[in-house]
Formats: structure tokens, sequence, C-alpha cells
């Protein structure tokens, strides 16, 4: 990751970590389908997309912050 952009940096380190979080905390409460991060600018914008395992829904979530 040395020879990467800081952009680029960002998004893989952030999409490994909240990859492994949400599976050791929530894993047996939802499936994750996808972690999705964007960096653009100052603005890192994460998507998850998961289905809770009880109701075998499929839910979005968008979380965007500054780095």
């Amino acid at each position: 990751m040395v020879f990467l952009p800081a952009a680029d940096a960002i998004a893989a380190t952030a999409q490994v970590v909240v990859q492994s979080a949400l599976q050791q905390w929530l894993g047996d409460l939802i499936h994750l389908q996808t972690v999705q991060v964007i960096v653009e600018d100052s603005t890192v914008q994460v998507t998850v997309r998961y289905v809770v395992v009880r109701t075998q829904q499929q839910q979005v979530a968008q979380f965007t912050g500054g780095t």
C-alpha cells in the first residue's frame, strides 16, 4: 500500500477493518454481502450490504464522514 495514492490506501484499509469487525461482532446476526468504500476529496463513504439472518431481509447501510 506504500505506493498507492492516499485515497486508495484509506479505502482499502477501511474496507478490511469494517468487514472484519462486522464479521467478528455481528457474524451470527447478519450475512455480510459487500463492503464498499469510496474516498473522494476529504470524504469517505462506506456502503454495507447484508442479510439479516433472522428475517432473511436484505439491508443496505451507508455512512459518510470526513478524513
